[in-house]
């Protein structure tokens, strides 16, 4: 399955969770190393044409905790968003492991702290991807 060009879904709104899951699993495709991918929707939940991968190490640090959510601020108003998707890529089967929950706990609340809107999160693992429930996060 080829990724699709941003010309052709501009104009399509992802309104459900089952519409992101998919745009991102057309994206994704399945893990290939640990690492926060940033999609960013405007107003009518289309996707913007920003897409970024960021590595990540095996555990958040004190900094990582410290500076999430500004580094997560400026970009969503560099991108002149509304709403964020987040999906964390690690190698590995669809079940949360600790050190998971800790990236999706930390990236949640630097979302929170920053008041931007979060779309998932969503978990990129060997076999595909996955929607995160939020009592799956502490």
């Amino acid at each position: 399955m080829t990724a699709p060009h941003y010309d052709d879904v501009r104009d399509l709104p992802l309104i459900s969770d089952e519409q992101v899951l998919e745009r991102a699993s057309l994206l994704l495709g399945h893990a290939i190393r640990r690492q926060v991918w940033l999609m960013f929707l405007d107003e009518s939940e289309r996707q913007l044409p920003l897409l970024i991968p960021s590595y990540v190490p095996r555990r958040p640090s004190p900094g990582h905790r410290e500076n999430y959510s500004r580094v997560l601020g400026v970009l969503f108003e560099d991108a002149e968003a509304d709403s964020l998707v987040v999906a964390y890529e690690r190698r590995g089967s669809d079940e949360l492991g600790d050190t998971d929950r800790e990236w999706l706990a930390l990236i949640r609340d630097a979302c929170d702290e920053a008041a931007i809107r979060m779309r998932g999160p969503i978990l990129v693992h060997d076999d595909g991807l996955r929607w995160v429930a939020p009592e799956d996060i502490p």
